[in-house]
C-alpha cells in the first residue's frame, strides 16, 4: 500500500500544477483580450486624404506635351543612351547590337513633342525641333534611323536641350552604371 500512495502523490501533484498553470494562463489570455483601460476603448483616429486632379492641359487619352514631361522624357532616353555608349565603348556590347540601338533611339527621340512648338524663351522647343529635324535629316540620309552620338552636332543639340530643360526648371539627369564613376 505504501507504494499506491507514493504513486498517486507525484500524479496528483502533477495534476493540481497542470490545472492551476491552466487557471494562471486563462487569467491571463483573460486580460490582454478584455477592454481593460481607456486606451483600448478609444478607436484609434483615421485620416483620410483626399486628392484632386491638377489639369495637365491635356485631353485624356493625348500625350503629355508640357516642357517638365519633354525634358523628363528626354532624360530617360537619353541616359539609356549614354549607358548603352558606355557598353559598347568597354566592348560588353558588340556594334550591332549597339546600331540596332541607336536606330530605335533614334526614333523614339523623334516622338518627343512639344506642347508649344513655337520658340520659348527657355529654348527647349528649339532645342526639341533641333533634335527632331537632325534625326530626321540623318535618316533620311541613311535610308533608316540612326545618328551619330559622339557628332559635334549631336553635342551641340543636348547641350542646348540641358541649357533650356534647365531654364525651365527641369534638369536633364543622367543614371550611371556602379563602374562608370561620378
Amino acid at each position: 500500500m505504501g507504494d499506491t500512495l507514493h504513486i498517486r502523490r507525484p500524479i496528483a501533484s502533477r495534476l493540481v500544477a497542470t490545472a492551476l498553470g491552466l487557471a494562471v494562463a486563462a487569467v491571463a489570455l483573460a486580460g490582454c483580450t478584455s477592454g481593460g483601460g481607456a486606451e483600448a476603448q478609444t478607436p484609434a483616429p483615421t485620416v483620410t486624404v483626399t486628392v484632386e486632379p491638377t489639369a495637365r492641359g491635356t485631353v485624356p487619352g493625348e500625350q503629355d506635351t508640357s516642357v517638365s514631361y519633354v525634358c523628363g522624357r528626354y532624360s530617360s532616353l537619353l541616359s539609356i543612351g549614354w549607358t548603352m555608349q558606355w557598353f559598347h565603348d568597354r566592348g560588353d556590347v558588340s556594334d550591332e547590337a549597339y546600331q540596332v540601338f541607336l536606330e530605335r533611339q533614334a526614333f523614339q527621340l523623334q516622338t518627343v513633342r512639344m506642347q508649344n512648338p513655337e520658340p520659348d524663351e527657355t529654348g527647349v522647343s528649339a532645342a526639341s525641333s533641333g533634335i527632331r529635324t537632325y534625326l530626321q535629316d540623318a535618316q533620311a540620309a541613311a535610308g533608316r534611323w540612326t545618328y551619330d552620338p559622339s557628332s559635334p552636332e549631336w553635342s551641340t543639340l543636348q547641350s542646348d536641350l540641358g541649357v533650356g530643360c534647365a531654364a525651365a526648371g527641369s534638369t536633364l539627369a543622367s543614371y550611371a552604371e556602379p563602374e562608370m564613376g561620378g
